[in-house]
Parts: structure tokens; C-alpha cells; sequence
């Protein structure tokens, strides 16, 4: 029933997996493989409660299945219960030092925590055992732009790259490091490459903004406003014929919603918004839309 259950959650077929996976665990209820993968069945489908009730019982059976101590991890850092899933990956690699995407979700779980110089060791060691591991990588990209070493994040960006060339976040990371070193020529460049792999990324855009205003040129920040106007008429389902200035604060009150729940300073997001907001008056004013607020 186990094997059964793997086979069909493999097909994507989630609800006759589960079913034979209570067959099997019924059938035999110390078998501990069993748990395990009916417990990794529900953290990929979204319920991480189930799953540490399942990952618990495989551990009570083997207390060295270093997978369920993995499993484990990512469900405590699915519910932000950060202080377990890093005791859980701790766990794990103190079984298995060698299991490198451990690792790098443990570099994950010490960088929410704040503990960026953890992140920026775990990742490193990451990357040791699994050079190609992007994902280590990346976190280590994200550990270092935290302590101010942009020219080393850069760097490891730059890795990303080379293994997931579509990575946006990478490319985006890569211009956000040479703005903050000054380079803001090839910060203009990175951002366009970031907008050119992900067209649709909003926060590319808004960056983007802010380096032409702090440039000195409105007029290309305008031009920037254009995409970013676009994805959120898109992500709104409003007419760009149709946009007024009550409009516009549906659209400042989206962004806002998603671009504040990030890893970026939540004041300087707030400040690019504003300085957007001042922008899209202009925008709306040089262009003649018709308004129901400001009579022509």
C-alpha cells in the first residue's frame, strides 16, 4: 500500500494516495516509512498540521529518519514556527551533515529569524557539498545583500544565473546591489534584464522608478510607469482607458498589498510608493484622462 500510495502521488493523484497510505499505516502501524510519506504527502498539498502529526509518528518509530526530520522543518517553517523547524533541521544534520538542502531551508528558516551571518555560514556549507544547488546560491545572495557585502551577493546572483537563467529575483537582487554600490548605469541594465525575464514583475518596475528618480530623470520614471500601470490594470481588471483618480488609489492600495510583505525595508518600499504616487498625478495630468474628480 505504501508503494501504491508513492506511485499515485507521483500521478498527482492526492486523494487516492492518501487513502492507501491509511491502508498501510492501518496495516502496519509501526512501519515508519508509512508516516513518512503520507506526512510529506500532506506538507506538499498545504497542510502542514497534518503533516507534523504524521512526521512525529514516523519519528517516534525511527528517530534517525533524517527525511522526516527534514519533512518536519519545512512544515514548522510553512507555519512560521521558526524556532522548531530550525531545531528540526539542526536535527537532521546532526544525523546527516552532508544533506545540503537542510542546509540551505536551515539558511532560510536563520535568515526570517534575523540571524543573516548563520544564513550566509549554512549556505556556504550548502554550496560546498552541492555547488549547483541554486537555491543555496540565492539565500546566500539574499544572507550577505543584509550585511552590506553587495559586491558578494552580487556574486553569488550571478551563480544563480548561470544554473536558473530565468531566475527574476536573482537578476533584480543582481541591479538592487550596484544601486546601492552607485553603479546606477548597470543598475539600469540589470532591472531591464530582471523586466525582460518576467514581464510582469511588478516590483522590478518599481525599483526600476526609483533608480530613474534617483537619476534624476521623471520623464523615464514615467516611462517605467507605463509597464507598472499596465500589470496593474492587468492584476485589477481595470481599463488603462479607464483609469480616474479613484482609480488610482485602488491601484496604490494593491501595490501597497503586494509589495509590502517582502524581505526589503518596509520604509522604503512606503517611499517608492509615494514617490509613484506623485508620478502617476503627473502621468494622469499630462495625458488628459478624463476624471471624475478634476473637471476639464
Amino acid at each position: 500500500q505504501t508503494n501504491l500510495g508513492n506511485v499515485l502521488a507521483h500521478l498527482g493523484k492526492e486523494s487516492a494516495a492518501t487513502l492507501a497510505y491509511e491502508k498501510a499505516m492501518q496495516a502496519d502501524p509501526d512501519y515508519a516509512e508509512a508516516f513518512f510519506n503520507f506526512g510529506i504527502l500532506m506538507e506538499g498539498s498545504g497542510q502542514p498540521e497534518k503533516a507534523i502529526v504524521a512526521l512525529n509518528k514516523a519519528l517516534e518509530k525511527d528517530p534517525h529518519h533524517v527525511l522526516a526530520l527534514h519533512g518536519l522543518g519545512n512544515a514548522f517553517k510553512t507555519l512560521s514556527r521558526l524556532e522548531e523547524a530550525k531545531a528540526a533541521f539542526q536535527a537532521a544534520l546532526k544525523i546527516d551533515p552532508s544533506l545540503s538542502m537542510a542546509r540551505t531551508n536551515l539558511a532560510a528558516v536563520l535568515h526570517e529569524i534575523g540571524d543573516f551571518k548563520g544564513a550566509t555560514e549554512e549556505s556556504q556549507r550548502a554550496i560546498k557539498i552541492n555547488p549547483d544547488l541554486y537555491e543555496a546560491q540565492y539565500n546566500l545572495g539574499t544572507a550577505l545583500q543584509e550585511l552590506g557585502r553587495h559586491d558578494e551577493a552580487i556574486t553569488a546572483y550571478e551563480q544563480v544565473l548561470i544554473r536558473q537563467p530565468k531566475h527574476a529575483a536573482a537578476a533584480m537582487n543582481i541591479a538592487y546591489g550596484l544601486q546601492q554600490m552607485g553603479r546606477l548605469d548597470a543598475a539600469s541594465t540589470a532591472f531591464e534584464k530582471a523586466i525582460a525575464i518576467a514581464p510582469s514583475f511588478a516590483k522590478a518596475y518599481v525599483n526600476l522608478a526609483d533608480l530613474r528618480l534617483q537619476q534624476g530623470d521623471p520623464l523615464a520614471a514615467l516611462a517605467v510607469c507605463d509597464g507598472l500601470i499596465m500589470i496593474a490594470c492587468l492584476r485589477i481588471k481595470v481599463s488603462s482607458r479607464q483609469l480616474a483618480i479613484p482609480t488610482s488609489l485602488r491601484l496604490m492600495q494593491h501595490w501597497e498589498r503586494m509589495l509590502l510583505p517582502t524581505r526589503h525595508s518596509t520604509m522604503r518600499l512606503r517611499a517608492m510608493l509615494r514617490a509613484l504616487g506623485s508620478i502617476l498625478v503627473n502621468y494622469w495630468r499630462n495625458r488628459r484622462v478624463r476624471s471624475p474628480i478634476w473637471k476639464s
